[in-house]
């Protein structure tokens, strides 16, 4: 783990989003692959960065080999300004909406975006930005390990 958070490289979910992210020349030029990070992010990081949330699967379908589940997917955009926020999710819609992508055990299946981004202004002494969110729910299939 870094100063700024983990920056995404582990296997699994979080470093095929960071494999789609890099791959797309639009997301990556405004807000390059090393501000993609999970984790905790001091206040003194440099904006914009993005921090990825995902949440624990919902398990819908078992088999005796695969595990098909829900995973809530948030984008967490931290920028100066509105605009700059607004534009990233933008971007981040453009690139994950509706795909599908393998990762070393498994593969998302579908990424479903979950309404609009969500902004709000940050005041707080520590942290003067923005927060624009955007969600997702993605069917993902897995190898068992179980």
């Amino acid at each position: 783990m870094s100063d700024l958070g983990t920056v995404l490289g582990a296997t699994g979910i979080e470093s095929a989003i960071n494999g789609v992210w890099n791959s797309n020349t639009a997301l990556a030029a405004a807000v390059p692959v090393n501000r993609l990070i999970t984790g905790r992010v001091p206040p003194s990081e440099e904006m914009p960065y993005v921090r990825l949330e995902p949440e624990g699967g919902r398990e819908m379908v078992r088999t005796n080999a695969s595990l098909y589940s829900a995973v809530n997917i948030h984008f967490h955009i931290w920028s100066d300004t509105y605009d700059v926020g607004n534009a990233v999710a933008g971007l981040i819609q453009a690139a994950f909406a509706s795909i599908a992508f393998n990762w070393g055990r498994g593969a998302v299946l579908d990424m479903k975006l979950d309404g609009p981004p969500v902004s709000r202004q940050a005041t707080t002494p520590e942290i003067k930005a923005w927060e624009t969110t955007v969600n997702f729910t993605c069917s993902t299939w897995q190898q068992r390990q179980d």
